[in-house]
């Protein structure tokens, strides 16, 4: 009676031993997406820095302000830094750094996500078509219905008629 026993169990190893190589092999394909995410994220940071730095620049140089550009020249500082570090630093030392900021500052880290989820909602809706626009319509596109004031009318003329 030993022997189906046995097979169960075995059965219940390699069932066991596949679910974590299946587990291993999903893990690793986030953590490369991820990665390559981040690295994305890093240099988009750093474009938009030095944008924002040429933009600051092209200001002073036509000398509407110098305080715009200091500060300009701040936040790109800021911005090279955060991407710079998203590129030294693993993802798990990250994610480290984001739970201990949200055990030091909750209020702050609450507020930060709550304006993040704010403004991607803006970008996602600000992306998306129009309502009443369809993406691959074959219909000719218009204004809109036509009301009875935008219905076409017989030309007005100076002339009065007379009373009846």
């Amino acid at each position: 009676m030993s022997d189906p026993q046995q097979t169960g169990e075995a059965l219940k190893d390699a069932a066991t031993e596949q679910a974590r190589a299946v587990w291993h092999d999903v893990k690793e394909m986030a953590q490369t997406a991820a990665s390559s995410r981040k690295e994305a994220a890093a240099r988009d940071l750093d474009d938009f820095a030095t944008a924002l730095r040429r933009a600051a620049h092209d200001t002073d140089n036509a000398n509407e302000g110098a305080t715009l550009t200091r500060v300009a020249d701040g936040v790109a500082g800021g911005i090279e830094r955060l991407s710079s570090r998203l590129q030294d630093r693993n993802l798990n030392s990250l994610l480290r750094d984001a739970e201990d900021f949200a055990r030091q500052q909750p209020l702050l880290f609450f507020g930060m996500a709550l304006f993040a989820g704010f403004a991607a909602t803006r970008f996602l809706k600000s992306s998306e078509p129009a309502r009443g626009q369809r993406r691959h319509s074959s219909a000719p596109e218009h204004d809109g219905p036509r009301s009875a004031d935008k219905a076409p009318r017989a030309p007005v003329t100076d002339t009065v008629s007379p009373p009846l």
